[in-house]
């Protein structure tokens, strides 16, 4: 057997050179540029030198030299078979692909070489789509098979298809960026269609056509200027932020949306909250939003044609919807907010004909529906008898609950005549009764302190008086006689707990000392 080692040297282990050894010795001088090789025999140290010049024919003349006299037959490999057959144990690897010998050598040798491909494609297949210790394909994790997957592209693709199905894209991120370089459509449609919450963040691309088309259609009937063939998936925020983006975006309005709210259908569902990047100037330019259908009801475009703003609380929408219009005074917006509406407040009525406001005068106010002027009569007033004005009540009179008429009104130390006409004076040693029917005579009681009342045991003023501070007296009295007995009683109580205390503690002590004077005798 010959082993090639570094810089051209032949290692021969065989004791004896046969034609094989020859023939692969020759063979590996072919394979090289080298123009001599030094050759050892590891039986007998004897050493040879080589030369030898290949020819167009791929044969070789080879000289065996020693110390420079000839010790063998001139011989030369140019036998076909040999050599085809030499060529084809050395092109078995991934040398077929690569070296430019063995390239040159399948150009004469076709059907050999497709064989030797077939060869290694179903070998790789096989060997590559193992699981390797990280429990993926061999085809991410070594160099052979990621360099065979070099050669054949679409069978190491069909391996990773295989192995990374939906969960393994969602947790794994060599099949991500698998996903990323190639086409997992299938797979993340078929997992993403009745997926409810995109944790994490791969279905924003991978939605239904309809979806796409559906949104892309509302955007279009909101802002004017999106080109016809911007496709909906490059202006969906979540398919272009996806950890799988679309691929054939380049629009430079991918970015231009910022927030937007969007059913399960596509449908955009607030015209209003939809926020764009105002900072890129094409995305200004471009969403600008249609004064008819820009916005959602109750809004209209804004002046930076961008937003929408609604109508003011005294504003009204214009005939189009595009712009917002004052009420003037006295107007206020119907409830739709297309036109303004009289409305009169505070202290005015409607006119006759409801087109205009008139302040109500005087003591007059507006009644409940705003539609007259009604006086409002307060304080000692009543009301005029066409009910258009009011009328002071006089002296000794005040106004009846219906402010209908003034009626008599005895105050002070006044009371009513019989016929309740007039009023009369109580003398200074007399006060009108409840009714202020009669005068009656002043009474004092200690309860009011002695003022004048008709209430009170007493007829004068010093009588009660003297009268009261006997009683405060005799109170304080009773009072401290009171306080005495109570004080009293505590010291009982506390006297007599301690005679018993002490009875009880003597008890025990003389049960002790009989106790122990028994203890004695036994």
């Amino acid at each position: 057997m010959i082993a090639k080692i570094k810089r051209g040297i032949i290692l021969l282990k065989n004791a004896s050179i046969n034609d094989d050894d020859k023939n692969y010795f020759l063979f590996n001088i072919l394979l090289n540029d080298d123009l001599s090789i030094s050759i050892y025999n590891m039986n007998n140290s004897l050493n040879y030198e080589s030369y030898y010049s290949p020819n167009e024919n791929a044969a070789m003349d080879a000289y065996l030299l020693t110390r420079n006299k000839p010790v063998a037959s001139r011989f030369r490999v140019d036998n076909p078979n040999v050599l085809n057959k030499l060529f084809e144990n050395h092109c078995m690897d991934m040398n077929i692909f690569y070296e430019p010998k063995c390239q040159t050598w399948c150009n004469s040798n076709t059907v050999i070489c497709d064989s030797i491909k077939d060869s290694i494609k179903n070998r790789g297949k096989e060997g590559c789509s193992q699981l390797g210790d990280n429990g993926m394909p061999d085809v991410f994790n070594t160099s052979e098979c990621i360099e065979w997957c070099n050669i054949f592209k679409d069978e190491c693709d069909e391996i990773k298809k295989q192995y990374c199905t939906s969960d393994k894209i969602i947790s794994n991120d060599k099949c991500l960026t698998y996903c990323n370089e190639n086409d997992c459509t299938d797979t993340l449609t078929n997992y993403c269609k009745n997926l409810t919450d995109d944790t994490a963040n791969i279905c924003g691309c991978f939605k239904p056509d309809t979806f796409y088309n559906t949104y892309i259609s509302d955007l279009k009937n909101i802002f004017e200027n999106i080109p016809n063939d911007t496709k909906g998936e490059c202006l969906y925020q979540k398919c272009v932020n996806s950890k799988i983006p679309p691929k054939n975006c380049t629009t430079s309005l991918k970015n231009c949306i910022k927030s937007i709210n969007i059913n399960n259908q596509g449908n955009i569902t607030n015209k209003n909250n939809i926020s764009i990047d105002a900072n890129i100037s094409d995305c200004v330019s471009t969403f600008k939003r249609r004064l008819e259908g820009g916005c959602d009801d109750d809004y209209v475009v804004a002046e930076d044609g961008v937003t929408c703003k609604k109508c003011g609380d005294n504003e009204i929408y214009n005939s189009t919807r595009t712009a917002c219009e004052a009420c003037g005074n006295d107007k206020i917006p119907n409830a739709e907010k297309t036109q303004c509406i009289l409305n009169c407040t505070g202290n005015k009525i409607y006119n006759t004909d409801r087109t205009g406001c008139q302040e109500c005068g005087g003591d007059s106010r507006p009644n409940a529906d705003n539609t007259r002027c009604v006086v409002t009569c307060t304080d000692n007033k009543i009301y005029t008898s066409d009910l258009t004005a009011c009328q002071e009540c006089g002296p000794n009179s005040a106004p009846n609950t219906e402010r209908t008429q003034c009626v008599l009104n005895c105050m002070g130390n006044k009371i009513y005549n019989t016929d309740r006409t007039a009023c009369q004076e109580c003398d200074e040693n007399t006060l009108p009764n409840t009714n202020r029917t009669q005068c009656v005579s002043k009474k004092y009681s200690c309860n009011d302190n002695c003022k004048a009342g008709i209430n009170g045991e007493y007829t004068s003023e010093t009588e009660c008086q003297e009268k009261c501070k006997k009683e405060e007296k005799q109170e304080k009295k009773n009072k401290g006689n009171r306080i005495m007995y109570i004080i009293g009683l505590i010291l009982l109580l506390i006297i007599g707990g301690g005679f018993l205390y002490y009875k009880n503690t003597q008890n025990k002590s003389t049960n002790y000392k009989s106790i122990k004077s028994q203890k004695r005798i036994f």
